[in-house]
């Protein structure tokens, strides 16, 4: 009985994954769809995507010409191929990276920097998987910057690569997270009781939010100085008396740009702009803890800044 069970599941399964006119036919209306989509999205790959659409609508005709069921759906299937493994699938398959690699990159943000930062050895990752992201949203704005298909299809590799290196590393980061989180959880009551039993004075670091004792001075996460109390003038005064200047860009030119996109909120060719003006005075009438954090982020996309208070 168990037998005739087991057969009748793999028959099913095979019925169901087994190809047919009408799926081809389901698959080829899919294929046009993505198609087309990619022709507005990248309109300087346009051509090339013409060319695959050329070679699979003739396949295509050429199937639906034949009368023998089983040969008729293989031919469909060959004109289906030549869409979904030529440049459209692969740019399919690298906007389906660069989506994963967002949600990774959300995921793990919401730990907050502090957090993060104690469980990466290695930014190289993170730089790749930000400078994915960027050379899209370039490519989007301006167009791949290639001379022929070979050179386009290396970039869109490129992109899909770092995409899913990203993903499995911001993956990774979360994961230890997640473990020192159970860790912690579990511990927290003996390490609140020890705390209360000797008196240990705790605070916030102003840059990262990091607790640490006061005793120690200084932030472990970032460095940052423990913030001494002022008078509310000293306070007020201090509070919006930093500018940074970006000095510049370094060898990382793109993440740079990228970077003072987010913190000025400038639009990419504005961003490019103040970028290529260096030395500039790119932010000013900061308080100390957006400079320090505005410093941190450029600093890491590879500029070189200048912090005046």
């Amino acid at each position: 009985m168990k037998n005739i069970i087991l057969l009748f599941s793999l028959s099913f399964l095979l019925f169901a994954c087994t190809a047919t006119v009408e799926s081809e036919n389901n698959r080829w209306k899919a294929n046009q769809e993505t198609l087309a989509k990619f022709k507005t999205t990248y309109g300087s790959a346009a051509e090339y995507l013409n060319e695959d659409l050329e070679q699979a609508t003739k396949a295509w005709n050429n199937a639906e010409s034949i009368s023998i069921e089983d040969d008729k759906i293989e031919a469909l299937s060959h004109a289906n191929d030549i869409l979904s493994q030529g440049l459209s699938g692969k740019l399919k398959r690298m906007e389906s990276a660069l989506n994963d690699l967002v949600s990774a990159k959300k995921t793990m943000q919401s730990y907050g920097i502090p957090v993060v930062r104690k469980h990466i050895t290695s930014w190289d990752y993170f730089a790749d998987s930000d400078y994915a992201i960027q050379q899209k949203a370039e490519i989007e704005e301006i167009g791949f910057q290639a001379n022929s298909r070979s050179e386009l299809e290396a970039i869109v590799k490129s992109i899909t690569d770092k995409a899913i290196a990203g993903t499995k590393a911001h993956k990774d980061i979360i994961e230890k997270i997640e473990v020192e989180k159970k860790d912690s959880e579990a511990i927290e009551p003996a390490n609140n009781a020890n705390d209360e039993q000797i008196g240990v004075a705790m605070t916030n670091c102003e840059y990262c939010g990091t607790e640490f004792e006061i005793s120690t001075a200084t932030c472990p996460s970032c460095g940052a100085a423990l913030a001494i109390a002022g008078t509310e003038n000293e306070k007020k005064d201090v509070s919006t008396s930093y500018s940074l200047t970006l000095k510049s860009a370094g060898n990382q030119k793109l993440k740079v740009v990228k970077t003072v996109k987010e913190l000025t909120g400038k639009s990419l060719q504005e961003s490019k702009e103040l970028v290529e003006k260096t030395p500039i005075l790119l932010m000013q009438n900061l308080s100390a803890k957006a400079c320090a954090n505005a410093q941190v982020e450029l600093e890491k996309s590879g500029a070189v800044v200048e912090v005046k208070h």
